[in-house]
């Protein structure tokens, strides 16, 4: 396969995949739920298979609770052959495609209904495999709530009702890992031009993220793993944006930051209002009222409203809550989350304001004290102190952060004080 070898073409319709996806758990508690249990989102098929120049017959993709699948394939062509593949509806009309001007040799195609028929249409001199087939149901599997009455949870979706949180929602998306053979899913908001904020947690599943490495969540082969779809929010468009590098992190405070762009598909998206540079004394207090965007279970768009801070200065989540001593980087709070709401945005409008800004970073549910006894509060990190500690690194030399992403932080939070 060299130069501009004769263009092959045929039609590849994807043989009826046989997998049934598991039903959904019955909701618990997070502090009832059984010990290394693990909520998962999607599950993911590999085939490995490579897609032969012809014409095969196929049927519907029939996954039990799956709302969409989206096919990875891979493309092997040498420097300077010409190829595309297409993907099409059952008319044959073309919905998209990549050609050999595409920057990435791995490509997702867009969110397709779980019903409907996968037809790939494939021209050129390229080697083309199908990688895996990602299922994504309605809802995670193994769902854990943190809610104060388990049966009246008070998130609801974003654009129910109308109103301005619909397009506050814009900036929130919902962060799949498609590494394994289940993909979780967590929250998290754009806050910069194509910078992605979420939980460091959130990275390289670990048998005890307490006693994990800062590296170890996020090696360098995750990122390409990695998308954010802003638009699981019950319509039918995607909006991926898939992880190019990761700019900064933190185990103490939770936090990770990543370069992220559109895919094919994909469309741009307007940051969240930061707050403005202020003394930490300026953030939340006890009792601020608050409103979190988030992905909860890993349903569609959320909203929780009207819930406040209980607890505006807390120790970092690496010490025990009763340390007096430690560093106070995290606030709690009675707004309802599950799995799946980690990193979501957590919004307030601080005395004097003029409209919602970011005030946190959700980053952790309900959890048993020494004592064995539920706290019954959600907690989150301080915004005030990702921005802080972005900066340091930028500004700090020895940090290993290059030039490029020196400027990105620069430009999306300011320069340090």
């Amino acid at each position: 396969m060299s130069g501009r070898a004769s263009w092959r073409a045929g039609v590849l319709l994807v043989a009826s995949i046989a997998w049934l996806a598991p039903a959904a758990a019955l909701a618990v508690d997070v502090c009832n739920a059984p010990a290394n249990s693990q909520t998962t989102f999607a599950r993911l098929k590999t085939f490995n298979k490579e897609l032969p120049h012809g014409i095969l017959i196929q049927d519907a993709v029939n996954l039990d609770d799956t709302r969409y699948v989206r096919l990875q394939f891979l493309i092997d062509a040498a420097t300077g052959a010409h190829w595309n593949v297409s993907q099409r509806d059952s008319a044959g009309r073309p919905i998209n495609s990549w050609s050999e001007s595409s920057a990435q040799n791995s490509l997702w195609t867009e969110r397709i209904p779980a019903q409907d028929p996968i037809n790939l249409y494939v021209v050129g001199d390229a080697k083309v495999t199908l990688k895996q087939v990602l299922a994504m149901p309605e809802s995670a599997r193994n769902a854990f709530y943190s809610v104060q009455d388990a049966n009246r949870p008070k998130f609801a979706d974003v654009f129910a009702g109308g109103g301005e949180i619909g397009f506050l929602a814009d900036a929130t998306g919902m962060l799949v890992d498609t590494s394994g053979r289940a993909a979780p899913c967590c929250s998290g908001v754009m806050v910069g031009d194509g910078l992605f904020l979420t939980n460091w947690h959130c990275g390289k599943a670990v048998p005890s993220v307490a006693d994990a490495d800062e590296n170890a969540l996020w090696p360098a082969d995750l990122c390409p793993d990695l998308f954010v779809d802003f638009s699981w929010d019950g319509d039918g468009t995607s909006n991926e944006h898939f992880c190019q590098r990761i700019v900064a992190k933190s185990k103490a405070l939770d936090y990770v930051l990543m370069k992220v762009a559109p895919g094919n598909a994909g469309r741009p998206v307007a940051p969240t209002p930061l707050p403005d540079p202020q003394p930490a004394g300026a953030m939340v207090q006890d009792g601020s009222d608050l409103l979190v965007i988030h992905h909860p279970a890993c349903m569609k768009k959320q909203v929780t409203r009207s819930c406040a801070v209980r607890t505006a200065q807390f120790p970092v989540w690496t010490a025990a809550a009763d340390d007096s001593a430690a560093p106070k980087t995290q606030f709690t709070h009675a707004c309802d989350t599950a799995s799946g709401s980690s990193g979501a945005p957590v919004y307030w409008q601080p005395p004097g304001g003029h409209g919602l800004v970011l005030a946190g970073l959700h980053r952790a549910g309900f959890q048993r004290d020494g004592a064995g006894v539920c706290d019954r509060v959600n907690k989150a990190t301080h915004m005030q102190l990702i921005i802080e500690d972005t900066l340091r690194k930028a500004a700090d030399a020895g940090s290993g952060m290059d030039a490029q992403d020196r400027d990105l932080i620069t430009a999306t939070f300011g320069s340090q004080p």
